[in-house]
């Protein structure tokens, strides 16, 4: 498998472009709650780290931010594998 480290905005450029963001947002892959922790950006919120899966392939990682309501407020993809090539952002590039 190919790797290749992005900047933060690329990895959901990549999703959008080969259809996986849509499907994310549309409810049509599996999530995977690897992290659900109090957000220190948002009072009341949570931080969450969702992992996405195609029956049993993997789709993407990405970090969720949601406020008190569980209105999304800021996500991005950390993660993701798209047609045999592994795309991420370094950890110390996360925003």
């Amino acid at each position: 498998m190919d790797f290749q480290i992005l900047s933060p905005e690329e990895p959901k450029s990549k999703l959008e472009d080969s259809g996986h963001w849509a499907k994310i947002k549309a409810g049509e892959y599996t999530p995977f709650i690897e992290k659900n922790v109090p957000s220190k950006k948002y009072d009341h919120g949570r931080s969450l780290i969702i992992s996405y899966y195609d029956h049993t392939r993997y789709i993407c990682t990405i970090h969720r931010m949601t406020d008190r309501r569980r209105s999304v407020k800021h996500e991005h993809p950390k993660r993701a594998i798209i047609e045999g090539v592994e795309y991420r952002i370094p950890e110390n590039l996360d925003i």
